[in-house]
């Protein structure tokens, strides 16, 4: 959805988004193999648990929270991205993200855009669990990828 964007708006403009993506292919577990066991225990021998379909669920908003005077879309805004995921097929299940942008800073620099930006995300119970299982099994944790 977007909000006061005309160019006679009464407000400051922003753009609000909810959406989902799936896929209909299959995706490895992140800790199970299909005979049940953990992929880092050395008595399995199987391949990963095949897991059917994948999503993810996210919402986006971006709001003009001050308009730069002199400008069309120059001034201050806020930002904001959330995203959900199933946690047995997907590294990051969660993730948070969020900031302050100025676009136009700089007179003569109108596309110029500067910002400041935090970002959280979490990794997958299932994959956590793999990594405590690998270090159980074999004293080392997982190799980063």
């Amino acid at each position: 959805m977007r909000s006061n964007q005309g160019e006679n708006a009464a407000g400051l403009p922003g753009t609000y988004k909810l959406g989902a993506w799936y896929n209909s292919l299959n995706f490895a577990d992140q800790r199970h193999s299909v005979s049940g066991l953990s992929l880092a225990d050395p008595a399995n021998v199987a391949l990963a648990h095949a897991r059917r379909n994948n999503f993810s669920v996210y919402a986006v908003a971006d709001q003009l929270v001050w308009k730069k005077p002199g400008t069309t879309d120059g001034g201050i805004g806020v930002f904001a991205r959330v995203m959900v995921a199933p946690p047995d097929r997907n590294l990051v299940d969660g993730f948070v993200q969020g900031g302050i942008t100025y676009k136009s800073p700089f007179a003569g620099r109108e596309n110029d855009t500067v910002g400041l930006a935090a970002s959280w995300a979490h990794i997958s119970r299932n994959v956590s669990r793999l990594d405590k299982d690998t270090i159980a099994f074999t004293g080392q944790a997982l190799p980063v990828r």
